[in-house]
């Protein structure tokens, strides 16, 4: 499945407040799943948040929503083996 657009992410309303970018790129995976949880009610708001800091150790900052998009969607299709 492929969509069609890519965005970067949100930028500042104002210098005083963090961009969803600065969030996903600069926060600990437990302080990310937090708010995940908190303001998305998401039920694998800690593997998302997981992901998320493994994605930006390996290869780079996340910077479009389509980055965002591919973790959550890695973390949703994915089956533990047996």
């Amino acid at each position: 499945m492929s969509n069609a657009f890519s965005f970067l992410l949100p930028t500042r309303r104002n210098e005083n407040t963090p961009t969803a970018a600065d969030i996903l790129n600069n926060c600990s995976q437990n302080h990310i799943a937090r708010i995940l949880k908190y303001y998305g009610e998401e039920k694998k708001a800690k593997q998302i948040a997981r992901r998320i800091v493994e994605e930006r150790q390996t290869l780079g900052p996340i910077k479009t929503t389509r980055d965002l998009q591919d973790i959550v969607r890695e973390v949703y299709e994915y089956v533990h083996p047996v």
